[in-house]
């Protein structure tokens, strides 16, 4: 241990690596000498896994919470906190059962765990400011995985980074009142990264029920050091009866009794919303209180049926126009419900989307688009008269990705008649001949191609790609073409 210092950055990792959380309390009971030197490698970043398959670290959170009870001053030392699951602790039926996911059926959350010392608990409640001490101490000692999480946030002063799994998300109520603690109390919090989904495993199959109550995700926003945010959003709905629902644009009421105003998030820069049913609505409340917001992910959901469109891609190019000075990095995804066998579901929407994202010509600061031609150009039929794609882009952008979201979808249904022919014109047309005065800075080009993209005659070839790669070559593009032929 005395040569520890002067063992290599990378030899040290693997060394605290291997520690197991029931060594921490032993290494805090060591010598002076060797807590200094080793207790803030080990407790600087945690990380915790859970797995259907493993679940032998059941009950390691509340070995961690108790070993910092029972030492307050490791509490100071942690700057990172990760609970990773995997998405299989949901307890699914059959596709198209009434109780398909059910808010309270994570196994792993209702297992009995450990006691806490009740001193300890006590104590360490009493010093976090404005709480309600009666109610936490119950929570917690009455056992609970969520609690024990939620207790772990509030004690660690310098936590920067917070990772939990969706496993441990969907039902938990004890998160929110964390959050809404941190923003009530004296200390400013200094959380500037916070993960709030990781690997969704089979909960993105059923998006409509996976019910994370927008509470648990608003308060982040607040939060005054935050920088990075990756979150899954429901969407606002306030149900008016069995068979109707009322879009709430003002998501900041979800946040009540704290605060009484929409948050001034002047640090947040990264915004990563995944798997998201929030609509373009929800997205402007959010965006216009990100003044300094530079990389945008939006993946949503589209998930419904009947008449009216599941999203209104007018609606989006409003909300994205409130970062547009200085947004960098902008990645639009469009998933269509899909089922077990990642097959349309029968019971289609009569229209997927509405209007159009239009021209990005005045984003001055893009560098990265991310976006499919169906919303870009809207749910038309695109001809050679319709406006340029050069036209369309800033000239500081670098890459340019067209996905194929929603085009299998539309293609098929006649709702968007884009052809092999015609994307190949588009793309051909941007290259040659706008690609010198448009985008001068385009260095890269990727395009996913469906295999419905035409048929016959007007079909997507593989000659059209190997053109293509021609002319990008020429250009001094990076070219990368992404087809599925039937």
């Amino acid at each position: 241990m005395a040569t520890f210092a002067t063992l290599s950055t990378e030899l040290q990792d693997i060394i605290i690596a291997d520690l197991a959380l029931k060594d921490l309390c032993h290494l805090s009971r060591t010598c002076k000498a060797n807590r200094a030197l080793t207790l803030p490698l080990i407790y600087r970043a945690i990380t915790l896994s859970w797995s259907k398959k493993n679940e032998s670290q059941a009950n390691a959170a509340v070995t961690l919470l108790v070993n910092i009870l029972e030492n307050p001053f490791l509490a100071s030392l942690v700057e990172q906190l990760h609970f990773l699951t995997d998405g299989s602790f949901s307890i699914r039926t059959r596709l198209g059962s009434a109780d398909m996911i059910p808010d309270t059926s994570l196994e792993l959350r209702k297992q009995k765990q450990e006691d806490i010392p009740e001193a300890a608990l006590y104590q360490a409640l009493e010093r976090l400011d404005r709480l309600n001490l009666s109610a936490w101490k119950e929570e917690v000692r009455s056992g609970g995985l969520d609690a024990s999480i939620a207790v772990l946030i509030l004690c660690c002063p310098k936590l920067k980074v917070l990772e939990i799994g969706v496993d441990l998300l969907v039902g938990n109520t004890l998160l929110p009142r964390a959050f809404r603690h941190l923003l009530s109390g004296k200390e400013p919090s200094s959380l500037e990264r916070i993960h709030l989904a990781g690997d969704m495993g089979e909960w993105c199959i059923a998006p409509q029920e996976f019910k994370l109550d927008m509470a648990l995700s608003l308060p982040c926003f607040y939060l005054p050091a935050i920088q990075e945010l990756k979150l899954c959003l429901s969407d606002l709905t306030f149900a008016n009866d069995e068979t109707r629902g009322e879009h709430v644009e003002e998501p900041w009421l979800m946040v009540a009794p704290l605060p009484t105003e929409p948050p001034s998030a002047l640090h947040l820069n990264r915004l990563h919303l995944v798997h998201s049913l929030a609509r373009p609505a929800i997205l402007t409340a959010i965006l216009s209180n990100t003044p300094n917001l530079c990389h945008l992910d939006y993946e949503f959901d589209a998930w419904g049926e009947g008449k009216d469109p599941i999203l209104d891609a007018s609606e989006l190019a409003r909300a994205i126009t409130c970062v547009r000075t200085t947004l960098k990095h902008l990645r639009i995804r469009i998933t269509p419900f899909l089922d077990r066998d990642r097959q349309i579901l029968e019971n289609l929407p009569a229209v997927w989307t509405s209007g159009a994202l239009g021209s990005f010509a005045t984003f001055h600061a893009l560098r990265y688009l991310e976006v499919t031609p169906v919303i870009l150009y809207g749910q038309i039929y695109w001809e050679e008269n319709e406006p340029p794609l050069g036209s369309m882009l800033p000239a500081s952008l670098e890459t340019l990705c067209l996905t194929d979201d929603l085009q299998s979808v539309c293609v098929n249904n006649t709702w968007w008649g884009l052809t092999g022919n015609s994307f190949y014109k588009m793309v051909e047309h941007l290259i040659v001949r706008d690609r010198a005065n448009a985008v001068p800075k385009l260095k890269e080009l990727v395009m996913d191609v469906p295999d419905s993209l035409g048929f016959d005659d007007d079909a997507w070839r593989p000659a059209h790609t190997d053109e293509l790669r021609k002319r990008c070559e020429i250009q001094g593009l990076r070219c990368t073409v992404s087809e599925q032929y039937p």
